[in-house]
């Protein structure tokens, strides 16, 4: 009886023991949304899915860096805004992305709290304002542009923030319990300074006329050049690609018309040199009629 009593004692000391075991495996997990287990594809749960004009709960609050507790509308006045959503301790594609973000906007002349503003979100609930602004300091070193302290921005969250925000801009995210990292694809989602979804440039590389672009279409053209807004007209964005493409229907009927144009001019200045030339040589056979002296 004796042996019966501590077997079963061991018996719920192990299962004890066990069930400690997962739950302190799975209670980070837990609060980070959608979980996948081993040998689960995560392709069924990860991607981007595009809200075009959608607007973004900007009552939404975070915490930026200095854990100060602010509004997503404080971001959104009357710059357009790129926003990316990533993990700030990801050693893999978030940072070949912020990388990659760094290097293109260092490309473009327009700066980041100027004419755009930049705002990161950490999608994970665990992460604190610390690590955001030691991710704040080292990007801002790489992009070393003045003033850009204020226009680039790294956030962290409550699951309930993070969650609405990344289902607003389609940005479909798990957590791998295998390998206890989040499973994300990567984008820039440009907005208006209202707040809605007026682009997506997707991939770690991205091109600085792209993302040139992809802002002056967010600011409803008030940024760029006449050639720029000529551009967008003449080479929309095509979703399918990813990228801004000459659209033929539109070069073609410029084409036409400038072509028409110019056959026109040359036809005219044509008869009307024709038309001098039969009035000269007309003049020249005239018969000469001396003046009469009355």
């Amino acid at each position: 009886m004796a042996r019966c009593f501590w077997s079963f004692a061991v018996s719920c000391r192990l299962a004890a023991l066990f069930l400690c075991l997962t739950a302190w495996k799975t209670a980070p997990a837990s609060a980070q949304g959608t979980q996948i287990g081993p040998g689960t594809n995560p392709a069924s749960f990860v991607g981007i899915e595009e809200k075009l004009n959608a607007q973004v709960p900007l009552d939404l609050t975070f915490r930026d860096e200095t854990a100060k507790t602010v509004p997503l509308k404080a971001y959104f006045r009357d710059k357009p805004v790129l926003l990316n959503l990533i993990f700030y301790k990801c050693g893999g594609t978030c940072s070949l992305q912020l990388n990659a973000m760094a290097a293109t906007l260092r490309r473009i002349r327009w700066s980041a709290g100027k004419e755009f503003t930049v705002v990161t979100v950490s999608i994970n609930l665990e992460e604190t304002p610390q690590l955001a602004q030691a991710k704040k300091k080292a990007y801002l070193a790489l992009y070393g542009r003045p003033g850009a302290d204020r226009g680039w921005h790294f956030l962290t969250g409550d699951q309930a923030a993070i969650q609405r925000l990344a289902e607003t801009v389609g940005f479909r995210y798990a957590f791998d319990l295998e390998s206890e990292r989040f499973k994300h694809t990567t984008a820039v989602v440009v907005l208006t300074p209202q707040g809605r979804i007026s682009r997506y440039v997707r991939g770690l590389e991205y091109a600085p006329s792209a993302l040139r672009l992809a802002v002056a279409e967010a600011s409803f053209v008030t940024l760029g050049t006449v050639s720029d807004r000529a551009l967008l007209y003449l080479a929309p964005f095509n979703r399918s690609t990813g990228r801004y493409e000459l659209a033929f229907e539109r070069v073609l009927w410029p084409a036409v018309l400038v072509l028409a144009l110019s056959l026109g001019a040359f036809m005219f200045v044509l008869l009307r040199h024709e038309r001098q030339k039969v009035a000269e040589e007309a003049s020249d056979v005239l018969p000469h009629t001396p003046l009469s002296n009355g």
